[in-house]
């Protein structure tokens, strides 16, 4: 991954920022080690005198990994020296979404669901219509999803009902995102204090 990949999410009722400043790589014997881990520092958006927290996660992970994972690599998180100002320029504008469906999980995030025209370039399109999942408290949390036909999706809601089959569109969106268990993360903080 690059450096400054980005992370906005909701942990509670504090919204954070999470950016890869760094990479590192650990190893026994002589080195050099390749990376296999990355810097992240996070700071808080809502508590804005609080100083940043730095971790160390999986190489590539920032934006891959679960919702539920993030919350667990800040739980983690040492607390840094100072505070780092971020912008949370990936964040999803909820007003964007005020014409979608909208579903709150089993986690509590706050997921949009829309159908939008694909555009032809140049050519015949891929699809006519993508359906947008978008988590309104987790900026790495979106995925277009390809329809078939362009009725694809109100056919889906005919045949489920409109309430589950956003769940289902949610929970496959979700799928697509590791999780890492916590004593993984565990394992990985203890080795970047070592």
């Amino acid at each position: 991954m690059a450096m400054y990949d980005h992370r906005t999410f909701r942990d509670g009722v504090n919204w954070w920022v999470a950016q890869v400043h760094g990479q590192s790589g650990h190893g026994s014997g002589a080195g050099p080690h390749p990376m296999n881990a990355e810097f992240v520092l996070f700071t808080c958006l809502t508590m804005t005198e609080t100083k940043s927290r730095s971790a160390h996660i999986p190489l590539g992970k920032l934006n891959a990994m679960s919702h539920e994972s993030i919350v667990h690599f800040l739980q983690v998180a040492e607390l840094f020296p100072s505070r780092i100002d971020m912008s949370p320029y990936n964040t999803p504008d909820e007003s964007e979404y005020r014409n979608a469906d909208h579903l709150v999980d089993d986690a509590g995030l706050k997921w949009a669901i829309r159908a939008k025209r694909v555009p032809s370039r140049g050519g015949e399109p891929l699809a006519d219509v993508v359906v947008e999942v978008v988590c309104l408290d987790d900026s790495a949390l979106r995925r277009d999803i390809l329809m078939q036909t362009s009725t694809t999706l109100d056919d889906f809601r005919l045949y489920v009902g409109k309430h589950t089959a956003a769940a289902e569109l949610v929970a496959a969106v979700r799928a697509t995102y590791e999780h890492i268990e916590p004593d993984e993360i565990q394992r990985l903080a203890a080795a970047s204090r070592s």
